[in-house]
C-alpha cells in the first residue's frame, strides 16, 4: 500500500513550519550576550554556551527550508519540465537531503539537550538572582529547541523512508 501524496505534502509543510519556528529560536538563543561570551558563571568564569554550536543549528535550518521547499514545488507540479528532464537527479538530491536533514536534526537535538541539562543546575538554584533568571530564559530556549529538533527528525526521517519507498510504489 503507497504513502498517500498529501501526507506526505503535509508532512513537508510542517518541517518547513518548524524550520521557521527553529530559526527564531536559534536567533534567540544566540543572541548578541552569547556571541560575545557575556554569559559565564562566577567566579571561575566559564562559558556556558558555545557559540560555535550555532552554525549546526543555522545549516540545519536552511538545510530543511530549501530542501523541502525545493521537494514540496515538485510535489505540486511547479518544475515538472525540469524534473522530467533530470528525475534520477532530483530523485537522488531528495534522498540525500532527507538522510543529511535527519543526521543534523539528531545532532541539534542532542547539542539542545546537553546546554539544558548544563543549564538546569543554574536555571533553579544560582545566585546572584539575575543570573538565575537568565539562565532560566536560555534553559527554556534550549529545552524547546530539543522538542522541535526531534519533532525535525522524525518527520524528516518520515520523508526520507517515503522518498526510498517510492521507487517501489506510487504515492
Amino acid at each position: 500500500m503507497g504513502l498517500n501524496r498529501g501526507f506526505i505534502v503535509a508532512v513537508r509543510i510542517m518541517i518547513i513550519l518548524i524550520s521557521m519556528i527553529e530559526l527564531a529560536l536559534t536567533a534567540s538563543i544566540f543572541d548578541f550576550i552569547v556571541n560575545y561570551g557575556k554569559f559565564y558563571t562566577l567566579p571561575d568564569e566559564k562559558i556556558l554556551i558555545e557559540k560555535n554550536r550555532a552554525s549546526f543549528f543555522y545549516f540545519t535550518v536552511i538545510l530543511a527550508f530549501v530542501s523541502q521547499t525545493v521537494a514540496l514545488s515538485s510535489h505540486l507540479h511547479l518544475t515538472i519540465l525540469v524534473k522530467e528532464q533530470r528525475k534520477v537527479l532530483f530523485e537522488w538530491l531528495e534522498v540525500i537531503s532527507a538522510m543529511v536533514l535527519t543526521v543534523m536534526a539528531i545532532v541539534c537535538c542532542t547539542i539542545s539537550m546537553n546546554n539544558a541539562a548544563n543549564l538546569s543546575k543554574f536555571a533553579f538554584n544560582a545566585e546572584p538572582r539575575a543570573f538565575q533568571q537568565a539562565a532560566l530564559w536560555y534553559y527554556t530556549r534550549f529545552y524547546a529547541s530539543a522538542v522541535f529538533w526531534t519533532m525535525q527528525a522524525a518527520l524528516s526521517a518520515v520523508v526520507f523512508l517515503a522518498t526510498l519507498l517510492r521507487r517501489r510504489t506510487i504515492y
